[in-house]
């Protein structure tokens, strides 16, 4: 997005994605939030990548920030990933030709012993936990909301959260 285009400008007035009941307004426009900006598997895009070689205790031994070209292997949902930590196969998730399910399910693992040791030294060194509950909302045929509960938190939720948080932190 360029810099004080019609775009730019739309986008900041937004700030950020907003999720409603029962439909999202984006940030962006759905050609680029669903499409362009999307990590859809087997599809290279352009990114910046924050690079890290850690220890298995969590220590950082190099890291490196730089332009790259990224490929998803698979799309997976907190419930997928969250499958994989509980024991489960991904099944049925379609994963790209130079992957395999087994190195995705140890990758996920690996990055959550990894976000756990990260987020307990940052509560060991006085971060405070501000979760707030967050609703879910069942709707009717005619969009209407007709039921109410707790939005369900995996494991894997704090996985993203914690490698989000480390990221921007480093």
């Amino acid at each position: 997005v360029k810099p004080n285009t019609a775009l730019d400008r739309d986008a900041r007035k937004r700030a950020t994605s907003v999720y409603l009941v029962q439909r999202s307004v984006p940030m962006l426009p759905p050609s680029l939030s669903e499409d362009l900006c999307s990590l859809v598997p087997s599809v290279e895009r352009l990114a910046f990548s924050a690079i890290f070689t850690m220890t298995k205790d969590a220590r950082i031994l190099k890291k490196w920030f730089g332009k790259t070209i990224i490929k998803s292997a698979a799309k997976l949902s907190y419930s997928n990933a969250q499958d994989v930590l509980d024991g489960k196969p991904l099944g049925d998730i379609p994963v790209i030709p130079e992957h395999d399910a087994a190195g995705i399910e140890h990758d996920i693992k690996a990055l959550n012993d990894l976000a756990k040791i990260m987020r307990s030294r940052r509560f060991q060194n006085g971060a405070l936990a501000l979760d707030s509950p967050r609703l879910k909302f069942t709707i009717s045929e005619s969009g209407q909301p007709v039921d109410c509960g707790s939005y369900q938190k995996f494991e894997t939720n704090d996985l993203i959260e914690e490698v989000r948080y480390f990221s921007l932190r480093t």
